[in-house]
């Protein structure tokens, strides 16, 4: 059986609250530990973003895809790009993995046949504030 390494979860089994400081990247031999911390996040998460909730079915490829995506997210500068066909969860993961890991969140932008640049610019404006950045 591969271990499991995760940054969001305690020996217990218990989960820190998003973005504190204590987490450890460490070694979790259950499975079903990391889905029932996972399954309260997504409680969490839900409470506090109803607009954004979804609900996931926490199957082990998912459990896994959430690992690694927390994993990329937790490290400095850590950003990674989604591929998959429409509807199979990515976004609800990473909006859900941005929250374990304390981080902030912007629905990407929908592009459409009559989309100019400057209407993509004032799209995106919301990300660049969010980012620090000039808009």
């Amino acid at each position: 059986q591969p271990a499991h390494f995760v940054a969001f979860m305690r020996g217990d089994g218990s989960s820190p609250e998003p973005g504190a400081a204590e987490r450890v990247y460490a070694p979790v031999e259950d499975l079903q530990a990391v889905r029932e911390c996972v399954q309260e996040q997504l409680e969490r998460f839900s409470a506090e973003y109803p607009s954004s909730a979804t609900p996931l079915v926490l199957f082990t490829d998912a459990l896994h895809h959430l690992m690694r995506i927390t994993r990329v997210l937790g490290t400095p500068r850590g950003c990674m790009l989604l591929v998959g066909v429409a509807g199979s969860g990515k976004g609800s993961l990473a909006r859900l993995a941005a929250f374990v890991e304390g981080a902030r969140f912007f629905h990407p932008v929908t592009v459409d046949p009559d989309q100019t640049a400057s209407t993509l610019a004032a799209d995106l404006e919301p990300a660049y504030r969010m980012a620090g950045g000039a808009a």
